[in-house]
């Protein structure tokens, strides 16, 4: 059964499948592009949408004849966070925020000042996956990051 159709999709599986692809890619563009000019609200609402995306996706994948390739499933938690008395929204998975949070216990500061340091020493790109190599480093190695 194709996802959303009932029992007789109106057309193939296929063209559904490529505008969802399509629809997801933009999505995914326009939550980045949210997120970049710091409009957090709004990201998050496009996250929303490429979820529910990806589930279409994957129940149009089961319905075909291949099976689809096994996905891991990661839930990821949205917290305000302030840079530099910029405030901004950050996603990442549960564990990564927990280790935030044990790291600025260990060193005697708050999440957002760690925060605010990452902002600081990294040269653009994804704040996100910089924050996890942070976490990441800082979990091994608090020198190495710059908090000695």
């Amino acid at each position: 059964m194709t996802a959303g159709w009932g029992k007789t999709p109106p057309f193939s599986a296929a063209p559904t499948c490529i505008q969802d692809v399509t629809l997801r890619i933009t999505l995914r563009r326009l939550a980045d592009e949210a997120m970049a000019r710091g409009d957090g609200p709004v990201a998050s609402i496009l996250e929303v949408a490429v979820r529910a995306v990806d589930a279409r996706l994957s129940e149009a994948a089961s319905d075909m004849d291949t099976p689809a390739a096994p996905r891991l499933r990661t839930t990821l938690v949205c917290r305000n966070v302030r840079l530099n008395d910029r405030r901004t929204s950050v996603k990442l998975e549960p564990d990564y925020w927990d280790a935030l949070e044990r790291l600025a216990e260990r060193l005697g500061t708050t999440v957002d000042t760690l925060c605010s340091r990452v902002a600081d020493m990294y040269d653009g790109g994804n704040f996100t996956s910089a924050l996890r190599l942070f976490i990441l480093h800082g979990q091994t190695d608090t020198g190495r990051v710059g908090l000695g």
